[in-house]
């Protein structure tokens, strides 16, 4: 059976794992725009995704494995609340960029919009999406990955080939949240340990803690 209980304590993964929490109660945060909610619903919600591939809608339960199909059945739950989850993160985020955004100066916006949370192609990836396509897209490309970073890849077709499998079906839905999270240490440790500057390598250390006291 479904677990209501899982499926509440998830709705806290923004305050576990957001790395300025302050961003999800900002008084200046406005409200979406219809374009933004658009582009929320095509690109960042994963709710199709998690009830068709994650959860295996209409797949028999494999011989001699039906013990880990139920362990998945117990989450089925979750996109109700993932789609609560990315919206408030999605919202605070993109909150954040388009204030960053008001400043002077690219090297401003990247400090405010905490460019040095995403890895450098991404952040390359954001500033040609900014020159070519504008603010407004850019600041939906920072947010739309910020929320995968804290809410995870759920998306079968954006995961390992390992996972296509019958038997990776399985098993990759239950170790993608452990394994993500693993992820998530080692890029937090990464920065803290091989960061260019001070503020890099303390940036580094305060989201490995939120990280480790979320989990």
């Amino acid at each position: 059976m479904p677990s209501p209980v899982l499926a509440f304590r998830n709705l806290f993964q923004n305050a576990a794992f957001e790395h300025d929490k302050t961003i999800l109660i900002d008084t200046r945060n406005k409200k979406l725009t219809d374009k933004d909610i658009e582009y929320l619903e095509t690109y960042v919600l994963q709710t199709r995704a998690m009830i068709e591939e994650y959860f295996m809608v209409a797949e028999k339960p494999f011989v001699g494995l039906r013990f880990l199909t139920k362990l998945v059945d117990k989450i089925r739950l979750y996109p109700h609340s993932d789609i609560a989850n990315r919206h408030w993160s999605f919202w605070a985020k993109i909150n954040q960029v388009d204030r960053a955004l008001e400043k002077d100066s690219v090297a401003e916006m990247m400090k405010e919009a905490r460019f040095n949370d995403i890895t450098e192609l991404e952040q390359r990836r954001a500033l040609g999406i900014l020159a070519k396509d504008g603010k407004d897209a850019m600041a939906k490309y920072v947010a739309r990955i910020h929320v995968d970073d804290i809410h995870f890849l759920y998306e079968r077709s954006q995961r390992s080939p390992a996972e296509m499998t019958p038997l990776g079906k399985v098993v990759g839905n239950l170790f993608l949240f452990p394994r993500a999270y693993g992820e998530k240490l080692a890029h937090a440790t990464n920065k803290m340990l091989k960061g260019k500057t001070y503020q890099e390598q303390w940036r580094g250390l305060k989201i490995l803690f939120a990280v480790i006291a979320g989990g």
